[in-house]
C-alpha cells in the first residue's frame, strides 16, 4: 500500500512524483508482491490522474494497480 508520498512545492509538476511512484513500483516488484494499493483523497485530483496516468484503477476510494506481472485479470 502507497499512503503520504509528498512532493515539496517547489519540486511539483517536474516528474518527482512519478519517480517515487515508480521507483516504489519496482521495489514491489522485486518484492513479488501482487497488487499494490494507493490512497489518494477525492479533492487530490492531481495525485489521482498522475496514479491513473501510471495504470492504477480508480475504485473510488483507493486507487489499485494490477500490472506486477504477478496476477492475470480477467
Amino acid at each position: 500500500y502507497m499512503c503520504r508520498l509528498v512532493v515539496d512545492e517547489n519540486y511539483r509538476r517536474q516528474g518527482v512524483g512519478e519517480g517515487l511512484v515508480m521507483e516504489c513500483l519496482h521495489k514491489f516488484r522485486e518484492a513479488e508482491v501482487p497488487i499494490v494499493f494507493a490512497g489518494a483523497a477525492d479533492i487530490n485530483e492531481s495525485s489521482r490522474n498522475l496514479l491513473k496516468k501510471i495504470g492504477f484503477v480508480d475504485e473510488g476510494y483507493r486507487l489499485v494497480y494490477f500490472d506486477t506481472g504477478l496476477v492475470e485479470r480477467n
